[in-house]
């Protein structure tokens, strides 16, 4: 763990149960982290009912091949090992970077229940898409859950592009929205555009990130307003309202 400055009274959260998604997730954490001047807590989740899960007789796994694979306790401590073993990794060649404050637990439990019961209030949390679209519920349901406490939940693209500037949505005026779209604009570096609603599916895939308040995404449904963003190649994320 790195002491670094922390400027405001925002924490991100980064929590984590899938390995392919570790180095952009990981990224964009950091880097938030470091522009709002915030330190940041990461979670690996070793979720319980895929641990449950393992060795059952009945339970068939199939690999990205379509080859089957076998699942055993063992296998599955090994995996969550390993994403453990990355997330530290990356984490520390980010601090090294960045000169962050940053700390790393696991926990053993669902993985929003485990998002949620580290969350404060406040908080910007940041979460793997395939772990958001696998939650209970599906994504918009955890989204909804997050908001409840995180002052901002942000959804990494799974194909990033380079570099772009945040696109803020919009229907109307939102002064919260906008000052909190343009402390995440100003954390990586980049300048805050605004995008109306219509405007979404047409917009420039140069967009490195899309933001939203809760009440803008839900116009378009949280679901589809996570995959226009992803399909851009963008980061999507929403904002609480009053946060």
């Amino acid at each position: 763990m790195i002491t670094a400055r922390q400027e405001s009274g925002r924490r991100v959260l980064l929590a984590l149960s899938e390995r392919q998604e570790i180095r952009v997730a990981v990224d964009m954490a950091a880097n938030l982290a470091s522009g709002l001047g915030a330190p940041l807590q990461c979670v690996v989740v070793a979720q319980e009912d895929l641990l449950a899960a393992a060795g059952l007789p009945f339970v068939r796994v199939v690999g990205r091949g379509g080859q089957p694979l076998t699942m055993t306790p063992e296998s599955v401590e090994r995996h969550f090992h390993g994403v453990m073993r990355t997330v530290e990794r990356e984490l520390a060649l980010c601090s090294h970077r960045l000169k962050l404050a940053w700390d790393l637990a696991q926990s053993r439990s669902h993985y929003l229940d485990a998002m949620t019961d580290a969350l404060t209030e406040g908080d910007v949390a940041v979460v793997g898409g395939s772990d958001l679209r696998t939650a209970a519920g599906g994504p918009a349901a955890g989204l909804r859950r997050l908001l409840q406490k995180a002052s901002a939940v942000v959804v990494p693209a799974s194909r990033p592009v380079a570099k772009g500037s945040v696109r803020l949505l919009q229907v109307a005026d939102e002064p919260d929205a906008t000052a909190l779209a343009n402390d995440i604009a100003a954390a990586l570096g980049t300048t805050l555009e605004s995008l109306t609603v219509p405007g979404l599916a047409r917009a420039p895939r140069h967009a490195a990130v899309v933001v939203a308040s809760a009440a803008t995404a839900e116009t378009v449904g949280l679901a589809a307003f996570l995959r226009a963003a992803d399909a851009m190649g963008a980061a999507a994320v929403v904002l609480r309202q009053g946060a």
